[in-house]
């Protein structure tokens, strides 16, 4: 049987919040996750997760996209896409929280992370470079059908 973990504020790519800059963040909703985190016992070259984090002190939160890969022959390969969130959608999607038993582990089926999972992120794998973190494009969660969904029409 396979081992489920569950994803914690250490297996963020990010340390702080998109928003306001606090260290007060944590994991909302994992959406996928492939690998083992680095750092962590039998981690193997690749690992990547899409997860949702909430900051506890603004209210807002973001959206993370990690892919890592270290081949011993190259150098660590990082590449972070965020999305920022303001506090009404979180709140949308706390409102719908209880209604999943494992938010922090990507193979959860349930109707939350469906709908959640069903919009695709507008990732177009954009370079920070001399823009800098002050790009960080923001979506907005609306509830369709009386679920969290990936407004798409902003």
């Amino acid at each position: 049987m396979r081992r489920v973990d569950v994803f914690d504020v250490s297996d963020l790519a990010r340390a702080r919040c998109v928003l306001c800059a606090s260290e007060s963040i944590r994991p909302l909703v994992l959406l996928s996750r492939a690998g083992v985190a680095p750092g962590k016992p039998d981690h193997n070259i690749a690992y990547s997760h899409t997860v949702i984090v909430r900051c506890d002190a603004c209210g807002g939160g973001f959206f993370e996209i990690h892919d890592h890969d270290c081949f011993d022959f190259e150098e660590v390969f990082d590449q972070n896409e965020w999305f920022a969130i303001d506090r009404a959608s979180v709140k949308t999607i706390e409102s719908k929280l209880s209604t999943c038993t494992q938010p922090l582990t990507e193979s959860c089926t349930c109707a939350l992370h469906g709908s959640l999972r069903a919009t695709p992120l507008p990732v177009g794998r954009r370079t920070v470079g001399f823009q800098g973190e002050a790009h960080i494009p923001s979506i907005r969660i609306v509830l369709r059908s009386g679920l969290p969904t990936i407004d798409r029409q902003q």
